[in-house]
């Protein structure tokens, strides 16, 4: 079919001219390109097929902010292959600590920063030590094995997950103890907008 020449001269135009973290980036793009179903004279849509290029293009947006984070520890040795991979696990992974993890506890994060950046450089930063694998196309390991790689990684994250809670903890607890976390209620329902830089942002009718 004509979708799937597309989607072949499209991966393949991706490889060849782009590097590792456009790839985990667009790695799901062909979605876009499945949906359509083509005959000889072009591309037509029906309401079925305009419903699934909606859910598809949604997709790919959702999901190359998480591969854009999860490629970044590896985009200096990963390959093609483990960049898709990669960028498909994160945007998995990415979306359930966005929505379910984050109904779970109940924690504030109304831009998915923790869920996207923290959870995607998280997975990225681990599997970082299987996509350098040879075998996907890798760099090569600095390790013997890739079960060695990735215990280094995760060993990696852990004392960087420590050191940066400690300094943030002491920072919060400084910048609270010297000028206030948060405003005042007075403050809040006035506005920052007001408060803070004597403009008004919105007019609310």
């Amino acid at each position: 079919m004509r979708a799937r020449r597309v989607a072949d001269r499209f991966c393949a135009a991706v490889s060849s001219r782009f590097s590792c973290s456009s790839l985990a980036a667009v790695s799901l793009a062909i979605l876009a390109t499945a949906t359509c179903r083509a005959d000889d004279t072009g591309p037509t849509l029906d309401g079925g097929d305009t419903a699934w290029m909606i859910v598809a293009t949604a997709l790919v947006l959702f999901m190359t902010l998480p591969g854009l984070v999860a490629i970044t520890p590896a985009s200096g040795t990963a390959g093609p292959l483990g960049a898709i991979a990669l960028g498909s696990i994160s945007a998995i992974v990415c979306y359930w600590a966005a929505t379910s993890v984050k109904h779970r506890f109940r924690y504030d994060d109304s831009l998915d920063v923790f869920g996207v950046h923290g959870v995607g450089g998280v997975v990225g930063a681990v599997l970082t030590g299987v996509v350098a694998a040879p075998a996907l196309g890798g760099s090569g390991l600095a390790h013997e094995s890739i079960a060695s790689q990735v215990w280094w990684q995760t060993a990696s994250v852990l004392v960087t997950a420590a050191w940066s809670g400690v300094v943030s903890v002491v920072a919060f607890l400084l910048v609270d103890r010297l000028v206030g976390m948060r405003a005042s209620r007075e403050v809040e329902q006035m506005g920052l907008d007001l408060s803070e830089h004597q403009e008004q942002a919105y007019e609310i009718v």
